[in-house]
């Protein structure tokens, strides 16, 4: 169980354990660490069995190209049609809002692998609906 799904358990939130999910895309954004450092977040909401309406998000840290190179790799597999690469982060911030317009509207569905450990967690996307 990810850091910020233990951190959500004192409001009484669902703890989504590790698994495979069927979901949709709910939210995609950048947003900002405290330091300014820019963060690629999209959260992934169950829509079927126990966990349904619960929220698994993912954040990865846009400071290293390997890291940058993930959140790529994320947004591809959402099969948005949308030719998804890294020029700066102005440019990548309009593109994450066109891939997610471009799955809303298509009302996309994903299996979801979620896996992680203490210090790592990661999502996966196996096959888009």
């Amino acid at each position: 169980m990810s850091k910020l799904c233990r951190a959500l358990e004192p409001m009484n939130k669902r703890v989504v354990p590790y698994g495979f999910y069927n979901v949709k895309v709910d939210k995609m954004h950048l947003k900002e660490t405290k330091e300014g450092d820019p963060v690629f977040s999209a959260w992934f909401k169950i829509i079927e069995g126990d966990f349904a309406e619960s929220i698994i998000p993912y954040e990865k840290q846009l400071t290293h190209g390997f890291w940058i190179h993930q959140a790529c790799e994320l947004m591809r597999s959402l099969k948005s049609g949308l030719d998804i690469c890294f020029q700066d982060y102005e440019q990548f911030s309009t593109l994450m809002n066109k891939v997610f317009k471009n799955i809303c509207d298509s009302n996309m569905e994903y299996l979801l692998k979620y896996q992680g450990s203490d210090e790592l967690e990661e999502c996966e996307v196996k096959n888009a609906c």
